[in-house]
């Protein structure tokens, strides 16, 4: 009797230290370590009683098994979709001020002024108590910050070797890519529906934006590289914030601090890609300060680098609420955007093959979102069904 005492009694101090971990929550190990979809907070994830619904971002992330995009409302995929739709434009028409009005000829080091601007917004933003910082493995941020660079570099060198059709043609080869690579590292397949509207859609952007393509060895090589790049960057933002149940602010602020230090060893590059017709080919950054700096140059290059912080976050947000593979499919929106617009507002010349392109393009983003939409709901469906009574 006394045994069994005793023995009840070391069970119940067991229980009590258990709970006390548990209110505690995870420790530094935990959190760098654990695998993916294994960790769970008692802060953010509430009772599996409760329902899905009441789960906080970085637990829904944490929650799925490579589709993040299951739990997150219609509203915040759309909000996100907007924010990196309103940024990426935003960057475009600053970036192209940069770099013609102003001859900056040194894109590497512009992602890395890009990089430094995000990186003390982020840590800003933190200090304000705006987020919670989270430590995150250096083996995992210096992963990113390779990834990210290589994505970069070899998007560089493919549009400086190779024509704007080809250039096209490696944009539209990234959604399948991306459905590719999920399924042969991450055992995670689409359904039918959803390859046919990704194709659709693929065929139209081709047809809409795709002319003179013209293929050498080294071109092909650098479309590859630029594939690939991109592909692994946006897995590996929804794969760490995953693992980490970290939120785009988190993941953001941990990992880039090492991705500017490798753009700056890569800063190099910026010689090797520019025209050498151009009277600016053998500048260098002091030279081309000399010439060109002065206030309102470089409060251009700050509000870049303003907008490369809110295409960065929107990028991390976007992915980490909808997935990669909704991600490019909103991508190809701002082709059929931008196309139209030039149509309508400039009078840009648009033949009957642009306009089937564009009308295919619309046919799949849409199916593809009615698709999904559906799916989700037969998800949520199946995930109440299976909840304890």
């Amino acid at each position: 009797g006394e045994d069994a005492a005793q023995r009840s009694a070391g069970a119940g101090d067991g229980g009590a230290a258990k709970k006390a971990r548990a209110a505690a929550g995870p420790h530094l190990g935990e959190w760098i370590e654990a695998p993916a979809c294994a960790w769970r907070h008692p802060s953010t994830v509430q009772s599996k009683r409760l329902g899905a619904r009441n789960l906080t971002l970085p637990a829904r992330i944490a929650s799925q098994d490579g589709d993040v995009s299951k739990d997150a409302t219609a509203g915040a995929v759309l909000a996100a979709a907007a924010f990196n739709v309103a940024s990426t434009s935003t960057i475009v028409v600053l970036n192209k001020m940069v770099f013609q009005t102003f001859r900056f000829k040194f894109p590497v080091l512009l992602v890395c002024i890009h990089m430094a601007i995000t990186w003390a917004g982020m840590r800003g933003a933190a200090a304000l108590g705006r987020f919670e910082l989270k430590p995150i493995a250096m083996r995992h941020c210096l992963l990113l910050a390779l990834v990210f660079n290589s994505y970069n570099l070899s998007s560089l060198i493919n549009l400086r070797v190779n024509s704007v059709g080809l250039y096209q043609v490696t944009k539209v080869l990234i959604a399948p890519a991306v459905m590719a690579a999920e399924w042969a590292f991450f055992g995670k397949g689409t359904s039918l529906a959803i390859k046919l509207c990704v194709l659709v859609m693929c065929v139209g952007v081709a047809a809409a934006t795709v002319s003179d393509v013209q293929c050498h060895a080294a071109g092909l090589a650098a479309a590859a590289a630029a594939v690939a790049g991109a592909t692994a960057y946006q897995l590996a933002i929804a794969r760490l914030q995953k693992r980490f149940g970290a939120s785009s602010n988190q993941l953001l602020t941990a990992c880039i601090p090492m991705a500017l230090l490798v753009g700056l060893i890569a800063t190099p590059v910026d010689g090797l890609l520019r025209d050498e017709g151009e009277g600016e080919a053998a500048m260098g950054v002091l030279e081309w300060n000399a010439k060109f700096g002065g206030p309102q140059t470089y409060l251009v290059i700050l509000c870049s680098g303003v907008a490369g912080l809110m295409v960065s976050l929107s990028t991390f947000l976007f992915i980490g609420v909808a997935g990669p593979l909704t991600y490019n499919v909103v991508g190809h929106i701002k082709t059929v955007t931008v196309l139209t617009a030039g149509w309508l507002v400039f009078g840009d010349f648009m033949s009957g093959k642009k306009l089937l392109g564009l009308a295919l393009t619309m046919c799949g983003i849409v199916g593809y979102s009615v698709v999904k939409m559906r799916e989700s709901s037969e998800d949520k469906r199946r995930q109440r069904e299976a909840l304890p009574r």
